[in-house]
């Protein structure tokens, strides 16, 4: 039986595209960071933190998709379920 992957390709891609907006956070921020005036100390610790937050995201992502991949290719190469 075969199957069709072209939805899980289009998930992958998917994944990609998400991550690739993610990186360009570094381009759209630091300018900003160095506007005059720009914030006060509350907000700066405020938007720290959200940093802090994504960065943690990131970091649990990371962790899953390297799983994920490590999974996926066990799959077929005498794993013991795939004797089941």
């Amino acid at each position: 039986m075969s199957h069709d992957t072209s939805k899980l390709e289009t998930k992958a891609r998917t994944f990609d595209e998400k991550l690739a907006k993610v990186r360009k956070l570094e381009e759209v921020l630091i300018p900003i960071f160095h506007r005059p005036g720009w914030t006060t100390i509350a907000e700066g610790a405020l938007v720290e933190l959200a940093l802090d937050n994504l960065t943690q995201h990131l970091d649990v992502t990371t962790q899953h998709q390297q799983r994920l991949i490590e999974a996926a290719g066990l799959v077929g190469k005498g794993s013991p379920a795939a004797k089941l």
